[in-house]
């Protein structure tokens, strides 16, 4: 993933993109936020910076994103985003990170065993313990 540079320009590799104005933003912000959050004019510029600079983050990760994608066999992608508000200075400070991956991996469900149970030689999905039961064909 590309970084930043120390003035804070996007990385030389990154794509623009103008995702609206911060009106737009405020405006969503206003909308989805909670009535008595959305009375403090603090708390919208907060969450409508964030919403905005992650939406410039995707936007500008997109098309790395869609190849990924599309060569995958399964054909998903993974993307998270974290943001953190720092309020110890004023204004707020904003950090944000995205991070995507191909969706790979396995799945299990398993029950955890009862210590206070005795362990069984039988286990019901595969017969006795330490033997494979072969099926009979019709």
């Amino acid at each position: 993933m590309a970084k930043r540079n120390r003035q804070n320009q996007a990385p030389h590799n990154a794509i623009n993109v103008d995702v609206g104005t911060m009106d737009l933003w405020k405006a969503i912000a206003q909308q989805a936020l909670p009535a008595k959050l959305s009375e403090n004019e603090w708390i919208v510029l907060e969450y409508a910076t964030a919403i905005q600079q992650a939406s410039k983050s995707l936007a500008a990760h997109y098309p790395k994103i869609n190849t990924i994608c599309n060569r995958t066999e399964t054909k998903a992608i993974n993307i998270g985003f974290s943001i953190k508000v720092d309020r110890m200075n004023t204004p707020p400070e904003i950090t944000g990170r995205i991070g995507y991956s191909e969706a790979f991996g396995e799945k299990f469900d398993v029950k955890v065993p009862d210590p206070n149970q005795t362990e069984l030689p039988f286990d019901a999905d595969d017969g006795p313990k330490g033997e494979q039961q072969e099926l009979e064909e019709d």
